[in-house]
């Protein structure tokens, strides 16, 4: 039994070629994951808007027509792109709510799959599976469709 993490360390070795290469693709695939869960810290922001000309405005988008007030650059953000204010605060919160669920159970079944094909495979179509799913969600012209690639 090892009492201090030196002696871990004097049994396991110095890291070799494998240990080192395997550390750089879990870095990052731990990478694609962390830019997933923060992908809605910068793309729900509220974005800058102006008054309409001629049109009468308050400092709140919820109090006015839609039409007395448009966005600064509309496709900077999924909230001006898939016009997701006032009414629609709960679909921001969405976003992130049907990416958590959609881990969990990847995870669990990554953990039998890994069981019956090996972890390679498993890791590999995890990977694969995770970029085109981030492609599709970039692609994404509907907000629905977008939840839906969004839960993997």
């Amino acid at each position: 039994c090892f009492t201090k993490i030196e002696e871990v360390y004097e049994y396991i070795g110095p890291l070799g070629k494998a240990q080192i290469c395997s550390l750089v693709i879990l870095s990052m695939l731990n990478l694609l994951a962390a830019f997933n869960f923060l992908m809605a810290v910068f793309l729900l922001v509220i974005p800058e808007w102006e008054c309409e000309t001629g049109k009468i405005c308050t400092d709140d988008l919820c109090q006015m027509p839609r039409e007395n007030w448009r966005w600064l650059n509309r496709d900077r953000t999924m909230v001006s792109y898939f016009e997701l204010q006032c009414d629609s605060n709960y679909a921001i919160l969405a976003s992130s709510l049907f990416f958590v669920p959609g881990t969990v159970v990847g995870l669990a079944a990554s953990g039998y799959l890994s069981d019956k094909y090996g972890r390679k495979r498993t890791l590999l179509a995890a990977v694969v599976l995770s970029l085109v799913l981030a492609v599709a969600q970039a692609l994404s012209s509907t907000y629905p469709r977008f939840l839906g690639v969004r839960t993997r």
